[in-house]
């Protein structure tokens, strides 16, 4: 962040492809003098969220929103019947998402 002058030892985009190709859910807080603008563009490249807070009291507030989010969430068991399967597609509510399993 900028409030410390902090060093990366590691390349962004290396993360970004890292999260993209896992798919691995991302939930960034930033208060304060965090660098929103390297937040976002981490958001936007891998359709992950964030909460940005001015002062650290709102965090809780914003967090609200995660939070009721998460209790959504639904639970998928996937059985080993389907181990030659080459995706998975589940639809929920007119929603549709599709992982690959290879």
């Amino acid at each position: 962040g900028h409030e410390n002058s902090s060093n990366s030892f590691t390349n962004k985009n290396e993360i970004i492809d890292l999260v993209n190709r896992h798919k691995v859910p991302v939930i960034f807080v930033a208060t304060l003098l965090s660098d929103i603008k390297l937040i976002k563009e981490f958001a936007e490249k891998t359709d992950s969220l964030y909460i940005y807070a001015k002062e650290y009291l709102e965090v809780k507030t914003k967090s609200q929103q995660i939070i009721d989010m998460l209790k959504q969430a639904l639970v998928v068991d996937v059985n080993t019947a389907i181990n030659d399967a080459k995706a998975i597609k589940i639809d929920y509510q007119g929603k549709s998402v599709r992982f690959d399993t290879n």
